[in-house]
Parts: structure tokens; sequence; C-alpha cells
């Protein structure tokens, strides 16, 4: 019998594991022949040795004319990618960050010559195309990486002096090495005038090597620094009646495989299958390319980058939905601006359209009764649970949000596990703030009502059953009022029980401290104020400072935010390093007590002359028209590479203050 087949959700994961195989070696292709010289056994005699062709061909062929005639892209070309010059992107990113060192002598000292071989100007490209003659269910596509070289015989030398295997292919074409990865030199037009181009398989570069030589240099990728363009229409040429096939098959199976046998579940279900993988259908049919592009800015000293997905129609869901929020696109909304300075990320939203998502809903609720009525729940308790999700996205006003990080004092004492634990979720839930320009009545009905199926006895009782939860692991919910809140604000509390929070550092083991999580709703004429902390009393806090709007405290006053103000999105907004860092450092404080590692963090982070907190913008919009693009963009500005810079050395720094050996990087 032959091979089975690969299956079609086998075959998702194939690809995924190549593509990311590809990408991970991608950089190491292009420098092993560079790296091949420190290698263990690597010779470097002080004149050429002359290496011995295996296959009977000459090595070097001098004044042979190369084939320089163009190329034009293979057929199935898929993937194309560029970095526009090496020297010039390191040389900026070395001066933002300011690291105390210069790239071109350290490699000089590492091997020696190697300025003399690699062309740092010219780009390093990119290249992947399907196998036209693939003959497995899944071939292995074509992949290679291009690094340009200042002299097609000084590179050849260069190979040979280092022990490499250098045999000729054809007029300006050698092969080097002798196995994984699969490298050759060819001679190449544009900038460089010779090309080290590397594959994972020989057939890679035979396949590839003519294209990424003599006409890819020649194509116009754009400005950018950095190009990387995923093409769709090679791989719907090869795949589009497969995955219509795949829909015929694929639905009955999932059908079976979900089914619980009881039409009140199977029919919502089977509706539900057939819409998303419609809806999957129409994605690939319209789906034109990906694209990555980055570029260093320094008239505006800022790294900006944009990734975007162009579609050649907008028959789909998802394509509508885009295209008409972007009819509603704003400006940051004065709320922005009041949200707390010391937010580490906050963004607005322009307003959206509920009924796009009425059939959505509709859907949800009608599977969520059915699977409630199989599971015998009684149709008092599956009417507000379904009540509940129908009313999850009516939301049509713009909103604002902000997160941050909970400041936490530093333990008197080493904590027991238990404490660390509690105190570990407690930085991790942070607080987040937001508003809405809707009355407050709205979400405190819908609070009401989830509070009210929460506490339901007879639903506790379902849950506690089937979930085998204990009545003292239940955690408990009520709502209330809170000091130092405006009037009419409301506290939906629930506590997390001590059992949660176990010490079994002794022989009977007991239970933690309890920790409460609010979630908080306050009015602001027909705008809602609401938030979500485990620390309620920093909560309160920040939306105290938002509902007043004091420019002093709130984004009004943190600087780099002024473009927000004039440019309209869908949505909009900045995070920063702190986002990330922040609940780390935090993490780290409520757990190691007296330990040093805490210390040492903070030793770290502070180093950063920026603190971290410069914001990096992000926008998303849609690009309208018989081709719509999506796309989302992201500038981070110079003190985010300062910041970046400063971390590296304090690390090294703060390890070897440790007595520990510096990290290898």
């Amino acid at each position: 019998m032959g091979e089975s087949p690969v299956a079609p959700p086998q075959r998702e994961l194939v690809y995924e594991r190549r593509v990311m195989r590809f990408l991970l070696r991608a950089v190491s292709y292009s420098f092993v022949f560079l790296a091949a010289a420190c290698g263990p056994g690597a010779t470097s005699p002080s004149k050429p040795a002359e290496t011995p062709s295996t296959d009977g061909t000459a090595t070097i062929a001098e004044g042979a004319a190369p084939d320089l005639s163009p190329v034009a892209a293979p057929q199935e070309l898929f993937l194309i990618g560029r970095l526009k010059n090496p020297a010039a992107i390191m040389d900026q990113s070395t001066a933002w960050a300011r690291l105390p060192f210069d790239w071109r002598r350290e490699l000089g000292k590492a091997e020696p010559g190697l300025e003399q071989v690699v062309h740092w100007d010219a780009p390093v490209d990119v290249a992947a195309a399907l196998d036209p003659a693939g003959r497995d269910d899944v071939p292995q596509p074509f992949m290679v990486v291009s690094l340009g070289l200042r002299s097609l015989q000084e590179a050849v030398d260069f190979a040979r002096r280092n022990g490499e295997n250098v045999r000729q292919v054809r007029a300006g074409v050698y092969r080097v090495g002798r196995g994984s990865p699969n490298c050759a030199i060819g001679a190449a037009v544009g900038v460089a005038p010779a090309r080290l181009v590397c594959g994972d398989r020989p057939e890679d570069v035979d396949a590839l090597l003519p294209y990424v030589t003599r006409g890819l240099p020649k194509e116009n990728l754009g400005s950018s620094d950095l190009r990387v363009e995923v093409r769709a229409e090679p791989w719907r040429r090869r795949y589009a009646a497969e995955l219509r096939q795949a829909k015929t098959l694929a639905t009955p199976f999932a059908l079976r495989k979900m089914s619980l046998d009881d039409a009140r579940f199977d029919r919502p279900l089977a509706d539900a299958v057939h819409a998303l993988t419609d809806e999957g259908l129409a994605l690939v049919e319209e789906l034109d390319n990906l694209r990555i592009d980055a570029t260093l800015n320094k008239s505006k000293n800022s790294a900006d980058a944009t990734i975007s997905a162009k579609f050649r129609g907008s028959g789909s869901w998802l394509v509508q939905s885009f295209v008409q929020a972007q009819g509603r696109a704003t400006v940051a909304p004065e709320t922005f601006f009041k949200l707390p300075k010391a937010s580490t990320a906050a963004s607005y939203s322009s307003p959206v359209d509920a009924k796009r998502s009425e059939p959505i809903r509709r859907n949800l609720g009608e599977l969520l009764d059915g699977f409630l009525a199989h599971t015998k729940v009684p149709k008092r308790i599956r009417d507000q649970a379904v009540s509940l999700v129908d009313d999850m996205w009516l939301t049509e006003s713009g909103s604002v949000y902000a997160r941050g990080d909970i400041a936490l004092p530093p333990p008197e004492k080493e904590p027991s596990s238990s404490a660390q634990e509690r105190e570990s979720i407690r930085a991790g839930v942070g607080w987040h703030l937001g508003a809405v320009e809707e009355p407050m009545k709205k979400y405190k009905g819908y609070l009401d009502r989830v509070l009210k199926l929460y506490n339901d006895r007879e639903m506790r009782k379902l849950v506690q059953k089937e979930m085998h939860v204990k009545p003292n692991e239940w955690p408990t919910a009520r709502v209330r009022g809170g000091k130092g809140l405006p009037a009419g604000s409301l506290v939906y509390e629930i506590v997390l029980p001590g059992t949660m929070f176990m010490d079994y550092s002794t022989d009977k083991p007991k239970a933690g401290t309890p920790l409460p999580v609010v979630v908080i709703l306050v009015p602001d004429g027909n705008r809602t104020w609401f938030g979500i902390s485990a620390d309620e009393k920093q909560l309160i806090e920040h939306l105290n400072t938002a509902k007043k709007g004091d420019s002093a405290s709130t984004l009004a006053g943190r600087e780099g935010l002024a473009r927000l103000r004039g440019q309209k999105a869908i949505t909009q907004g900045f995070f920063s390093l702190m986002t990330f860092l922040g609940s780390v450092q935090s993490a780290l404080r409520s757990g190691f007590g007296g330990s040093s590692s805490p210390k040492e963090l903070e030793k770290i982070l502070n180093a950063m002359p920026h603190h971290g907190a410069t914001p990096m913008l992000t926008s998303f919009n849609v690009k309208t028209g018989g081709s719509p693009e999506i796309r989302w963009d992201l500038s981070v500005p110079k003190e985010v590479f300062v910041d970046l810079g400063a971390l590296g050395p304090a690390i090294v720094a703060a390890t070897m203050g440790a007595g520990m050996a510096p990290p290898s990087f």
C-alpha cells in the first residue's frame, strides 16, 4: 500500500513547522559562509590552498563570462523579502541605542578580511516558491536567503582559504561546502556583483539561484528598510480546489465529532460550522498578499513599521466589517487624554455597528441554549445565560481603555508560598480602566443580571456538581458601595477564597488570605467609567484621576501622544516597555521577600534613561476601494532604543555583581 496522504488538519501543521524552521535558520544561512572560518577545524593558511574538486570539475574557471541575463520571477513565487542596507540599519540602531562598540571593528577582529568579502551595503534577500513538480501531498517549498558579496573571485578565494570545498557548477556559479546548509556563490546583477545563496536542500539553491542573483536584485520592493511580502495567488492556484474539497469532506466529519445527537444543539452547530468554513473560503479567495514594511526614520527619530493585508474584494463578512468600520474612524477623543498618566498602555476605539454581530450573537445563544438543555439545566437558568450572551456586543459607542501595574510595597519578611501565590496573582491582574459614552444604567443592569445568575442557588449546585467544586472553594460575589468614589458608583466584588492559596509548609495545611477582585462602575453624566483590579484602593485613585481630568496626572500631560489628536483611526493608542517589564517587576517584588532578585531587577530597570515609559504608537485602519487593505501601524521612538541599549550592560553588570557568568548574546 502507498503512503497515506496527510490529513488537512495535519497539513497545516506540516507547513507551519517547515516555514518556522526556514525562518529560524534563514539568518544563520546568510552568515554560515562567514562563520565557517571560525569553526573548529578551520584553517587560515598564509596563502590560498588548492581545494581539490570532488566531482571532477574545475574548482575555478578564470575569466569565464557568467550569464547575467534577466530572469523573471518564478510563477510559484509566494514569498520575497529584503533587508535593504544592513550596514546602515546596524549603524543607526547602535547609534540610537548608544551601544559602546563598533560592530565593523568587532567583526574584523573575529575574522580578518571579512570587510573585503561581504557587501554590507547591499540588500539581504529572501525568496520562497512552491515546487511545481512536487508529488507529495505536502511538497516542501523552495526557500533561500541571499547575501551580497563584493567580488565573486574574492569570495571564492575566501572560502578556499578557510578550508571550504569549492567546486564550479557553471561559469560564474560555485558550490560551497559539503552539506547542510547548501550554499552557492554566484555572479549577480544589482548593487552587489556576487551573492551567497543558501537553502535547506541543494534543489532549493538550484531552483531559485538564477532568480535571486539575476532577477530579485532588480525588483522594486519599495523604499522600506525591511520588506517581507507573502503572496496568496500561488497557494490559491495550487490548493483552492483541495480546500473546497476539504470543506465538503471535513464539515460532516467535524459535525459528527462535535454532535450531541440532540437537534437543539446540533442544528445551530451545523449553522456555525458552515458559516465559518464559508467565511474561511471567502477570505482565501479574496486575500491578495500579506506585507511587513519597516523603516528607521532619521528625520522623525523613530522606527516605523506596518503590517498589512490586501484583499481583491470585500465579499467576506470580516472584510466588509473592516471596510464599514473605517467610515466611523475618529481622532482620539478628549476622554482618552483623561486616562491616568501612569498607564503603561492605552487605546481608544471608534463606534461600532452592533447589527453586524447580530447573526453571531443569535447563533451563540442557540448553541448555549441547546447545550444547557441537553445537560438538563432548567429553562429559567438557560434563559438568563442566553440573554447575557445576546447583550454582550450591544455597545455601539466609542470607548477608551488603559492598563497599568500595581505598585506593591516590598514584603517585610520572607512570605509563605501561599502569600507569594496570592501576591503574584494580585500583581498579575494589575489595574484596567476605561470609559464608554453611554449611561451607567445599561451596564449596571447587565452586571446585576450576571451577579444574579452567578449567585443563583440552583446554578451553583449544578456547577459544583459538574466541576466537583466544594462550597468553601466557590468564590463569593456581591455588589456594594465604595469609599472615596463619586455618588452613584458601584463596586462589584468577587472574592477568591483562601482555599485557593493553601499553605502546605506545615503538617496541617491551612488556607491563605482571600483575595478580592473588584469591578467598579462610576457614573459621569452620559458617560460611564469602569475599572477592574485586585487592588481596590489604587483603582479608586486612578478612577478619580480620570474623572477629574487634571492634565498634570493624565495622558494630557504625557509627551509623545500629540499625533493621536489629528490622525483618524478605527482604533489607536500606545504601549511601552513597562507594559511588559512592569508586570515582571511587580510579580518578583511580591514573591521573593528578602531575596536579591527583585532588588537587582530594580537596578536593571532603573538603568533605563527613559524608564521604559516612552509611548510606542499604534493604529489600525483600512484603505477602502476596490482592493481593501487592512493596516496596523507601529512607531517606535528613538528613546525606546536608548532604553533597550541600556538594559544589556545593566543585565551584564547585575549578573557579574552576583557572581554569575554574564549572559551570552
